[in-house]
């Protein structure tokens, strides 16, 4: 542990001490911790009684940082590591429990229920939701695969939208900064008899840090949900999103002292999305004879990609079906309460690629993938205090893959899987509980990890890929020591089998032996005064490879120590001050498998952030990298030419703007 990481922790754990004794000549506030959270069972549950570690991020949480997008938030959360590419929240990796290069495909994303994990290698598009649309994210760290299958290996985020509330009105705010940096939100909402509503409309534009980094969204989001009567409820969501952004490209050590941090390696290299979704939910509620809950869904994605630096493009266009019933039946057996959930997702993506050079002829290809998933989970109290939580799942994917042109080629995989979890949470007092669980995992190859264009005679499909297969244990604390004092600390261990990488030596995706990812999480909240509250929170994570070729190494990308602390004061009673100090430490680069070349380097950032309330005005200021601190937070070892290059993070940068109720 470097010095600088030992007075990071000393740090949290020397506020977390202190929190213990209250604050001279103050009143202690009581902290609010939500209560109810849905991600954990897929239905209303107690935070404090389930048997996962799971944080909620509200309004507040997104008013306090400077957080522009879903993933600078995420920043904020611990056992979540972020590497943005350019700075713009656009290509991120969001990784939990240290999955590395492949987390974006062990982290399950869901909105409003939905997954929106894609089914090839293009991974989650964090820019597809503005911040405006968000009610509030739960972040469930553990495997998840028995609820929700495929992707949910290391945990689920689960974004969750605002609903029309109250009486109708508006909403508008104007923000700008560094880097040519504006946008724009509208928003309406509110309540006329049983019929809700929700509308927000938002343009982005940014030239970002460096050269090429630019970034221009529009998002629209629209929710409108009906009480039919006492029982019947019907949610209507629908979104659209569209983009334009610069793909700079990674520097090497030599370009970062010939060219700079700001230059770009490809400046001509560009892309766009589009991005379109529908989701019809019904809801009947039969009170004693359970709720049954059905949602239809349809999402079409385009991905245009332009690499003029190698003369290469690439189109892809999804569409995606989803339909997932779900029944719940809360009741009593033998005079204990019993909470039964039985469901089952299907989803069917047809994946249409275009790829090739931009003078010659492209390969033509379709993939489809069909998944079948049935699950049962129940939660039985034993007694008053402890309470077990058991469920299985069966899910079975079809792929079918076609090369038009260049070779005729053709190519059929069926795969099926069973899991298990269980687990006991023990609350000994209100709002504080101890628990452990065990889950199986598993992961499904993405359809580009599994098949690839044979026009050069080395790609069709890659039948010697596996499943990847886990077993996840979680074990913690969770305790309220007084009203206005709150931790909880948490263990995780993560034992895979076959998990999928691509192998840089080999230019193929395969499977490793066996990785071991453990560590644990430590976590408080405190209220010091009605005014002042903090939240600090320190993540170690152990992620090596157990057998074979790499034996003992570590895994790339995977920062041993994270921690951070948030600080929010309320100055006057309209003033708001926040700050927050984060530290990332030192982890290996991408494709440095063996460990042979020097770990990038640890980071310290503070972020500020002030807020003023006027009558229905908001004003906000916020300075992201206080004191300019040189880092990139993601990384990658290029085995051909024996370099290490890096996508250089933003420096010190300014956000500014007001938000007008009316």
């Amino acid at each position: 542990m470097s010095h600088r990481t030992g007075f990071l922790v000393s740090l949290l754990i020397g506020t977390a001490l202190f929190a213990t004794r209250p604050a001279p000549g103050h009143a202690a506030e009581a902290i609010d911790i939500p209560r109810i959270v849905v991600t954990s069972s897929r239905t209303d549950e107690i935070l404090h009684r389930t048997p996962r570690f799971i944080t909620i991020l509200d309004a507040e949480d997104i008013a306090a940082t400077n957080a522009r997008t879903i993933t600078d938030l995420l920043r904020t959360v611990s056992g979540v590591s972020v590497r943005d590419y350019t700075g713009t929240g656009k290509i991120v990796n969001v990784d939990m429990a240290g999955f590395s290069e492949a987390a974006p495909s062990n982290v399950l994303v869901l909105i409003d229920g939905r997954r929106v994990n894609a089914i090839d290698l293009s991974n989650t598009d964090w820019s597809q939701i503005s911040l405006s649309q968000i009610e509030r994210i739960e972040v469930m760290r553990g495997a998840g695969s028995v609820l929700y299958g495929d992707n949910a290996a290391a945990g689920v985020i689960h974004i969750i939208t605002k609903k029309g509330r109250g009486e109708p009105g508006v909403t508008f705010e104007a923000k700008g900064g560094s880097y040519d940096t504006w946008g724009m939100t509208v928003e309406t909402g509110g309540e006329i008899g049983r019929t809700s509503w929700r509308l927000t409309a938002e343009t982005f534009d940014t030239r970002g840090y460096r050269t090429n980094s630019d970034l221009e969204r529009q998002d629209f989001g629209l929710r409108i949900g009906h009480d039919i009567n006492d029982a019947w409820h019907i949610d209507l969501t629908a979104g659209h999103h569209q983009d334009e952004y610069g793909l700079p490209g990674a520097l090497s050590e030599n370009d970062l002292v010939t060219l700079g941090r700001r230059a770009a390696k490809y400046p001509h290299d560009h892309a766009e999305t589009l991005d379109s979704f529908l989701d019809l939910g019904i809801r009947a509620d039969g009170n004693e004879n359970g709720v049954l809950e059905i949602h239809a869904s349809v999402r079409e994605r385009s991905v245009d990609s332009v690499y003029l630096s190698s003369s290469w493009r690439n189109e892809n266009h999804i569409v995606t079906i989803g339909f997932t019933p779900k029944y719940t039946l809360k009741g009593e057996i033998g005079g204990h309460p019993n909470t039964l959930i039985l469901g089952c997702d299907v989803y069917h993506a047809e994946d249409d690629i275009l790829d090739g050079a931009l003078t010659g002829a492209n390969d033509d290809l379709e993939i489809t993938k069909t998944s079948w998933g049935i699950y049962a989970l129940d939660q039985f109290g034993l007694t008053d205090r402890l309470s077990l939580k058991a469920g299985a799942r069966r899910e079975a994917a079809t792929y079918h893959f076609r090369q038009y042109t260049q070779v005729d080629n053709k190519a059929e995989r069926d795969l099926v899987d069973e899991v298990f979890q269980a687990g006991l949470v023990y609350t000994f007092r209100p709002e504080s509980s101890v628990y452990c669980d065990f889950a199986q995992s598993f992961r499904h190859p993405l359809v580009d990890e599994f098949f690839t264009s044979d026009t050069w005679g080395f790609g069709g499909l890659n039948t010697a890929l596996d499943t990847q297969r886990g077993r996840n244990i979680e074990a913690g604390l969770r305790h309220s020591f007084s009203d206005n004092l709150w931790g909880e600390i948490n263990y995780f261990q993560h034992d895979i089998k076959n998990e999928i990488y691509y192998d840089p030596m080999t230019f193929q995706n395969t499977n490793y032996d066996k990785t071991s990812h453990r560590g644990g999480i430590y976590e408080m909240r405190w209220a010091a005064t009605d005014r002042l509250s903090l939240l600090a929170h320190y993540t170690y994570t152990h992620a090596r490879f157990g057998e074979g070729t790499y034996e003992d190494k570590k895994l790339p990308a995977v920062p041993e120590h994270k921690a951070s602390l948030r600080i929010d004061w309320q100055a006057t009673e309209a003033l708001y001050l926040n700050l927050l100090l984060s530290y990332v430490g030192e982890m290996y680069l991408i494709s440095d498998l063996n460990n042979d070349y020097a770990r990038m380097n640890d980071h310290v950032t503070v972020d500020v952030k002030a807020r003023y309330l006027w009558k229905d005005i908001e004003f906000f200021c916020g300075i992201n990298n206080v004191f300019d601190a040189d880092y990139s937070e993601y990384g990658i070892v290029s085995t051909f030419w024996s370099t290490r290059n890096f996508y250089p993070s933003p420096g010190r940068n300014v956000i500014a703007g007001c938000r007008l109720k009316f």
